[in-house]
């Protein structure tokens, strides 16, 4: 299902609406007076308020001036709204040069977002891949040692998202993307035994798998993360990100009929340690 908050607001969006309110006169500011200081349109306050355009760093920078924000909370915003103009400027983001520095900015997007949610078509997840499986990935492109290891690291730390409660995590996969071994059957099974133990986290973090042979109209062509109204696309040889609607839109509407395939908590649970047992006769 697709984010509750109105317009599935990110962090930046929210706490300007946020700052806004809070810089009244003993009361919430009003649009029009927010237009008034910092020499916006009702019109363009309104949409980087709900998520539907990202603030320049010096749009930041007038809301700052008209809101009285602190330096911190100043440069934090400025910091996202960097991430978000780069993002939207570039569609190639990542290639085998700066692997590192890409999962560093999809960490940046995790903090960001209220809720991320990854889909898996073809092999296991990035947030859920154990350390050996993450290796087994990056090991496929042909980086120096230093270059892997810095990769490995930087997607590594990604995962501390699945233990932040006040974020909503989604896990979906293909039943036939658990089979895809990049390793051989003991890499396969410890990583489905660490899947099957994020499933059991606290209710924050979900693990949803569309069966093998379940009817559907969905044809993903790659794995793909949604950040709130924000989309990440990898591909074999790169990585697109596409921040901005209408891109993302269709992402949300494939994510609303994989959530309805896909099956949760035990039965989930039963599927992977199904394949589990198939990887265990391989051994």
């Amino acid at each position: 299902m697709t984010s509750s908050s109105p317009g599935g607001l990110d962090e930046l969006s929210r706490t300007l609406r946020t700052l806004r309110r809070a810089a009244g006169p003993g009361r919430a500011m009003t649009l029009v007076e927010a237009a008034e200081k910092t020499g916006f349109s009702i019109a363009k306050i309104s949409r980087m308020e709900h998520g539907k355009n990202a603030p320049s760093e010096m749009d930041i920078a007038a809301f700052a001036r008209a809101y009285g924000t602190d330096a911190t909370t100043k440069r934090r915003l400025a910091q996202i709204a960097k991430d978000l103009q780069e993002s939207t400027r570039r569609i190639v983001l990542s290639t085998r040069p700066n692997r590192a520095a890409f999962q560093d900015l999809l960490r940046r997007l995790d903090e960001q977002s209220a809720r991320v949610v990854e889909f898996g078509a073809i092999f296991i997840p990035g947030l859920v891949q154990t350390p050996e499986f993450v290796r087994a990935v990056f090991g496929t492109g042909g980086e120096g040692p230093q270059a892997i290891n810095a990769a490995v690291a930087s997607r590594l730390a990604r995962g501390s998202i699945l233990d932040n409660l006040e974020k909503e995590t989604v896990i979906l996969l293909s039943e036939g993307a658990l089979g895809w071994s990049l390793g051989p059957p003991p890499l396969m099974i410890n990583q489905l035994a660490y899947l099957e133990q994020v499933s059991r986290k606290t209710t924050n973090t979900r693990v949803g798998i569309v069966p093998f042979g379940t009817p559907t109209s969905v044809m993903p062509v790659s794995g793909w993360t949604l950040w709130d109204e924000r989309t990440a696309v990898p591909s074999i040889l790169a990585t697109q990100a596409v921040l901005a609607p209408p891109h993302v839109a269709p992402y949300v509407r494939q994510l609303d009929k994989l959530e309805s395939l896909a099956v949760f908590g035990e039965s989930a649970r039963s599927i992977i340690r199904s394949v589990a047992e198939r990887y265990r006769r391989l051994s």
